[in-house]
């Protein structure tokens, strides 16, 4: 009987396996579906969020263009005017002012929309002058202060290849000197600094009347849910909060061009300064322009410390990364998770594949054990009874007695008891020490599987702690085969070592003698070449 008994075991542990094996894959194969449509889903979205940045930035660019069209039809326009003030011509001259109001509310327009657009893309916003040159038809001005902003963009830390690429010159440093030649020769074609400077010279009340209502498509969807009833106080509040530091730091950006206050924004030599600028090289240009072309905020939003996002550093006008790194960043930090998900894979893979290089032995094995139990009029009857019980219980027809207080968080008075490892119900002791003498067949009471002493060598994987090894080197130290097996027992689980100095594993006897030390279940066999060595 204990020889049958032990047969049933083995069978129902190969069972086992191949249906872990068979799951393994299953799930490997899931897991492996499910990071790709997770991989695929979050670089559509970042690919989204990707192209929605360059539909801006080709808008941001239109915008420019079309406002540097409305300055020159300004100045055209004004151009005309003045040769119709000497003609008594009131029909061209109401036609003229008619146009000029037209294109002057169309730049007013675009330039709020540029400074939303700059708001939102992380980049210092225009200064009102900028307009200002605009709605006057001023073009010397206006490539005057485009050529100033390039020169406090590339000062600030900000990327210009793509403008380097589009001009004639081949590096950086040759293109900001030929921005600073070219601004030096329109400051002296518009009459000197002293003219620029009146024109820079612009009220706080004129810079508050240019900028007004200029975050209002910035704060549109905290406006509606704060007039919306379902929105709660709370959140209400919060949403008041968040509305008044973006209309004051918005403001705060818009002001930050130039520095107001002074009284001369340029030195009176500014068209020399530039010129010099112009045969300089960037480190001597940059500490020769950039005391005159400030990049500061007129003081910093009272309402609350907190900067605005993170986006904005303590001089939260500039953002030296912009949005193109961040999704540079978002790229690398993606493609390094899908990097991490393959090596996952790819440990599981491994350990599936010596799962599955034993399948065929494990199969060539239960068939050798049915064959015994099926042709021997003895074993018969009980392999029968292990046939029918496992078509009843999903595949599960032997079990084994155990102490789960070994493991769980059990009371004082269930230490001594016995339970089924298939259903988990106590069983008395009378009927455990039936099973552990193995003289007959018994069943559990309960869920009425085969109730079997027996346990076997498994091999589970070393353990690290987790407090001082993260997850990615722990993958690691498997790759690198850092971290072995330990042979435990399938029933306690408890290491099983014929010397645990030594690590020598435990030997186990072909003849059922050899037990666990901790919960005294007898360990059979299980390697193939053991089996087929006592079978012959």
């Amino acid at each position: 009987m204990k020889d049958t008994l032990s047969k049933l075991y083995r069978l129902q542990v190969l069972a086992d396996q191949l249906m872990t094996t068979h799951k393994q894959a299953d799930e490997l194969k899931k897991l492996r579906d499910l990071n790709e449509s997770d991989y695929q889903s979050l670089l559509r979205l970042l690919n989204q969020q990707q192209e929605g940045l360059n539909e801006a930035l080709r808008l941001k660019q239109t915008i420019y263009r079309e406002m540097y069209n409305g300055c020159f039809e300004v100045g055209r326009i004004k151009k005309n005017q003045s040769k119709q003030t000497h003609k008594i011509d009131f029909r061209s001259e109401v036609q003229l002012d008619k146009q000029l109001t037209k294109y002057q509310n169309t730049l007013s327009v675009k330039f709020r929309e540029l400074n939303q657009l700059l708001w939102q893309l992380g980049e210092p916003l225009h200064h009102p002058t900028y307009l200002q040159a605009h709605l006057s038809g001023s073009l010397e001005i206006y490539n005057v202060m485009e050529a100033e902003r390039d020169l406090q963009l590339s000062f600030a830390g900000y990327d210009l290849n793509e403008k380097v690429q589009k001009s004639n010159e081949d590096t950086l440093e040759e293109y900001l000197q030929a921005q600073c030649k070219k601004a030096s020769n329109l400051i002296k074609k518009m009459g000197g600094a002293g003219r620029y400077n009146t024109f820079l010279m612009i009220s706080d009340a004129e810079c508050a009347r240019l900028v007004d209502g200029g975050f209002i498509n910035l704060i549109a969807e905290d406006q509606k849910l704060l007039e919306s009833k379902l929105t709660p106080v709370e959140e209400k509040r919060i949403l008041r909060d968040k509305i008044a530091r973006i209309q004051v730091s918005f403001e705060a950006n818009a002001r930050s061009y130039t520095k107001l206050s002074s009284a001369e924004p340029r030195p009176k030599n500014y068209d020399e300064v530039l010129l010099e600028a112009s045969n300089l090289g960037y480190e001597e240009m940059k500490a020769l322009l950039k005391p005159h072309l400030p990049f500061s905020v007129e003081g910093r939003p009272e309402i609350n410390d907190k900067i605005l996002t993170d986006r904005f550093d303590l001089d939260y006008a500039i953002n030296h990364e912009g949005f193109l790194q961040v999704f540079q960043e978002k790229y690398d930090r993606l493609t390094n998770l899908r990097l991490k998900m393959n090596r996952v894979e790819e440990l599981q893979e491994r350990e599936l594949r010596n799962e599955e290089a034993k399948v065929s032995d494990k199969n060539k094995l239960s068939i050798t054990i049915i064959n015994e139990l099926s042709t021997n009029p003895q074993t018969r009857r009980h392999y029968n009874k292990y046939r029918d019980i496992s078509e009843k219980r999903d595949l599960l027809a032997v079990a084994y007695v155990k102490r789960p207080t070994d493991k769980l968080d059990a009371p004082f008075s269930y230490k001594e008891e016995f339970f089924c490892s298939g259903c988990h119900v106590v069983i008395s002791k009378g009927l455990h020490q039936i099973v552990r003498k193995m003289e007959e067949m018994k069943v559990c009471d309960s869920c009425n599987r085969i109730l079997v002493p027996f346990a076997h060598v498994k091999q589970i994987k070393e353990e690290v702690d987790p407090l001082l090894v993260s997850e990615e080197e722990r993958i690691a130290m498997e790759e690198r085969g850092e971290l072995g097996f330990i042979p435990a027992c399938s029933n306690c689980e408890c290491e099983l070592y014929e010397d645990k100095e030594t690590k020598d594993e435990l030997i186990v006897a072909s003849d059922y003698s050899t037990k666990c030390p901790h919960c005294s279940s007898y360990i059979v066999p299980l390697s193939y070449e053991e089996y087929d060595t006592s079978a012959k």
